[in-house]
């Protein structure tokens, strides 16, 4: 009788597991999230599915590029935006990719900051600035067509009247 009733109780268990975890899947899957909170606990009893630890679902491609112009003294001209190697001057020492890559570069405009200052030391130029490149992704797909491109510019720095060396956050 008492192996009967862990049988249940275990099945019951998985079952409101299971559920529990379908439920968080129809709840992640629409992106972006709805918060709700919920009838019974009055907050939203699905943030497990929202939970983003090392990687996430992503609709989107995003690629960033760091562009800069210089200024001719002679003929007091400024050159045409160039792409800037960011890729040869600071080698990514992640194997997921480079470190202006992380969201948290776009979001945080200190972050940003740091690195079109690390931009400005680097290529000599008299302006930076920080390109956002987003296109649609199609999930399950090697091939990625750059469909509904759009450009966005995130941070501009005029290296010529930065006063200060960059400091604080490590890179």
């Amino acid at each position: 009788m008492i192996a009967r009733l862990k049988a249940i109780g275990a099945v019951a268990f998985f079952l409101a597991f299971g559920a529990y975890h379908i439920a968080c899947f129809i709840q992640y899957r629409d992106i972006p999230a709805q918060y709700k909170a919920s009838a019974y606990t009055g907050s939203n009893v699905f943030w497990f599915a929202r939970w983003k630890m090392f990687t996430g679902l992503s609709r989107y491609h995003t690629v960033p590029e760091f562009q800069g112009r210089t200024f001719d003294e002679r003929t007091q001209v400024m050159s045409e935006w160039t792409s800037l190697p960011m890729e040869e001057w600071y080698p990514a020492r992640w194997e997921s990719g480079y470190r202006w890559e992380r969201p948290a570069v776009y979001t945080r405009p200190n972050v940003q900051v740091k690195f079109l200052e690390l931009a400005c030391e680097r290529s000599g130029a008299s302006v930076v600035r920080l390109l956002k490149h987003r296109w649609k992704a199609t999930l399950g797909q090697r091939d990625q067509p750059k469909r509904n491109h759009k450009i966005e510019e995130l941070g501009v720095l005029d290296c010529r009247r930065r006063s200060a060396k960059p400091r604080g956050i490590r890179l």
